[in-house]
Formats: structure tokens, sequence, C-alpha cells
């Protein structure tokens, strides 16, 4: 028997690893809600700055070993800064700057495997051609905020602990603070992975843990991250559960396969019914490219909910969400509560800038000898992207 999540009617708002961490899994959907709420609190409820900062000091994890990789793997950035003025030159997550050389492009050794023969001569070279190094001259974004968004549902589908990432988002704050950009990059993308050839995005996690997973999304940027952020499954539920709920603009009606009936409009969502939404894949017409973007719309829902006036302007009920989803974070050591509060205050203009969502291009899909699906990267496209992050010219890198 289905069940259907509560559906409201649309009207006008008013004023509209290398080392492996610790066995709890992460995931993804709210990494970024974590991220551009608690800087939003940070500007706008000090008051609540002593409790906040024992919660995320004392209730999260740290990544074991670390979350960057040695230098040798990372690319080169001259001038990079890393999320404020606050910072001196060469941020970015450590060992930037000095000593090692930076790595080289690492370009894939063979087209994706299942290359459909009928769109294979016209494709071919953008899924093949690899990453493209920066000018030196090329003018930096010493100001631009970069965090890497990774997880994974291990509890979904009946799977077990497979170690792999299910979800990758790049999410960048260009220096003047105008937009936040979330990318989410398909964990099926076929690309190069430090040390281990051509495989799955999400495979890097399995091979090298968080860093090997840092190395191959700055790789295929050729940019640098300056944080990086891992949560579990359940504290995304309670996240939900602890803000009342959410509710996201569904743009379709379907069905989830654990029988949730999800009308198109305004879907109200507690937390077992959001994780349902952004699990499902197989009823979808376009399986984990629709998953994807129903994941960024409830991203964007759960951060409206938390930055609403309902929510801010109730200490009890922001102390309980932060207190609540802490414990299920996993942080890269740099990000403890002073260093939020730092970038809360070099973001501080930024809480009313538009949130943009979009996937990292691909050319075409394929399949492994073993029947796996594959995405293969518009590499062309990418090279763009990456020069967006660096330059801080992202919102024209991905408009249509």
């Amino acid at each position: 028997m289905s069940r259907t999540a509560e559906s409201r009617p649309q009207t006008p708002r008013p004023g509209a690893d290398g080392p492996r961490r610790r066995r709890r899994r992460p995931w993804l959907v709210a990494l970024v809600v974590l991220l551009v709420a608690l800087l939003a609190v940070g500007v706008a409820v000090a008051v609540y700055v002593g409790g906040l900062a024992r919660s995320i000091d004392e209730g999260t994890q740290r990544f074991e070993g670390g979350a960057f990789p040695a230098e040798s793997l990372r690319p080169s950035e001259p001038g990079r800064r890393g999320g404020g003025e606050d910072e001196p030159a060469g941020q970015g997550g450590p060992g930037q700057g000095g000593g090692e050389p930076a790595a080289a492009p690492l370009a894939p050794t063979a087209p994706p495997p299942g290359m459909d023969p009928a769109v294979v001569e016209a494709q071919a070279d953008a899924a093949v051609q690899g990453p493209v190094a920066p000018d030196e001259d090329e003018a930096v974004d010493g100001q631009a905020l970069d965090v890497l968004l990774v997880g994974e549902d291990a509890g979904a589908e009946g799977r077990g602990d497979d170690g792999r990432s299910d979800t990758l988002m790049w999410v960048h704050v260009p220096g003047d603070r105008s937009e936040v950009q979330v990318m989410s990059i398909m964990r099926d993308m076929w690309v190069p992975i430090p040390g281990h050839g051509d495989a799955k995005v999400n495979a890097a996690y399995q091979y090298g843990g968080i860093p090997l997973t840092v190395a191959t999304a700055e790789n295929m940027f050729q940019a640098r991250v300056d944080h990086v952020v891992a949560v579990d499954l359940a504290g995304f539920k309670g996240l939900v559960d602890a803000l009342g709920g959410v509710t996201v603009d569904n743009p379709r009606a379907f069905t989830s396969t654990g029988g949730v009936d999800f009308p198109a409009g305004a879907v109200h969502m507690d937390g077992d019914t959001a994780l349902a939404y952004a699990r499902e894949r197989y009823n979808l017409p376009r399986s984990d490219f629709d998953r994807v973007e129903n994941q960024q719309r409830l991203v964007k829902a759960i951060v409206d909910r938390f930055l609403s006036r309902d929510t801010l302007s109730d200490p009890a009920r922001v102390q309980d969400s932060v207190a609540r989803f802490a414990p299920f974070l996993t942080l890269d050591d740099s990000l403890d509560s002073g260093r939020l509060a730092s970038l809360a205050w070099s973001l501080r203009d930024a809480r009313d800038a538009p949130i943009r969502t979009s996937t990292v291009p691909s050319v075409g899909v394929g399949n492994t000898e073993g029947g796996q699906d594959v995405v293969w990267p518009d590499w062309a496209a990418i090279g763009r992207l990456g020069e967006g992050i660096r330059t801080g010219t992202l919102e024209e890198a991905v408009a249509p």
C-alpha cells in the first residue's frame, strides 16, 4: 500500500581513504545546507554562538589521517586564497604554495566503456581529451571559497557497506559573494583516478578514501577545494525533522519504490519522506539524472527553511537543529567553530545570494562489460567550469 507525501497548494510567499575515517558513513544531500545555514547563523544569530560552538567542536568528527591529498596529487593554482580576507594567501588545504611540486593534469587513458558506435565518432574526442591546465597568466579569484561535499547512502536500496560515495557536490562562492553555485558530479562519471587509471568517480572513495576523492575532483576541474565536509544519512533525517519538515516544489508526480506517493507541486516532507524523495531513481524517467535534480531541490528547500524568519528567530530550534546534526558530520581539521565564524563574517553579505544548482556536463552514457552504467564526461565543458571556478566566472560557464 502506498502512502502520500503531504501536498500543499502553491501560494505565493509573502515578500516573495588513504586513511579511512570512523565507520559512520557519509551522505550528502544536506551538506550544503549545514554550510550555508551555519554561516548564516554565525552572522544573524550571534547570541547563540557559545552553544553552537560547543555542538560543532564537541559533536562533530574529523577525517582520520586528514582530508586532503599529498601536494603531488593536487593541481597548481598560483595566488589562490581561500574563503576570506582574514586568511593569508595560499590556502585551499594543507601544503599549497611550497615544497612538493603540484600535479600535472591527469588525462583519461582510453574512451569510456560501452560507447554507442552510432555516436562514438561525434563524442569520443569530448569524452577522452581530459582536464585542461590553467594558463600561467590566468587571473585568479583570490577570495573565492570552494567546498567539496562527499557522501554515501549505504543504507539505501538494501546495499551493504561497499565503501563508495553516492554523491559529490562542488560548492563555489565567488570572491564577490554574489551567489552560491552547487555543482553535482554524477556518481557514474568515468574519470581518471590518480594511481588507479580510469573508473567511475565514486570508486575514488573505495580506492583511497576522502583524500583520493578530493584529488580526483580537483583533477577534473584543475582547481582546489578549501574545505571538505561529509554527513551521515541519519543526520539528514534528524535535521529535516528538527526544522519541522520542509516543502519541496516537485515538478512531476511519482511513486517511490518504497511506496511513497509524491504529487506534483508543493509537497511538505518530514525526515523519512525526504529521504525517500532523495533516494529514488528507479521510478524516475532519467534515473540518476532526475535523482540529482531532486536532491538539489531538497537542498534548496532545507536552506530556505533554515534561513526562514521562523527558524532564525527561535534560538531553541536553531540549537536543536545544529546539536542533532553535528554528531553525524565529519569535517576537515581546519573547520572548527572559530573557522566557521570567520567564514560567516567573510560571507556576511551573501546571506541573500541566490543558490544556483547544476550538474557537471556529460556527452553520453554507456555500460561496462559487467553491465554497470557509465556517464561520459564532457571535458571541454568541464574545462570551462574549472576556469570559472579559478577566475570567479563560474556563473558564465554554467549558463545555458
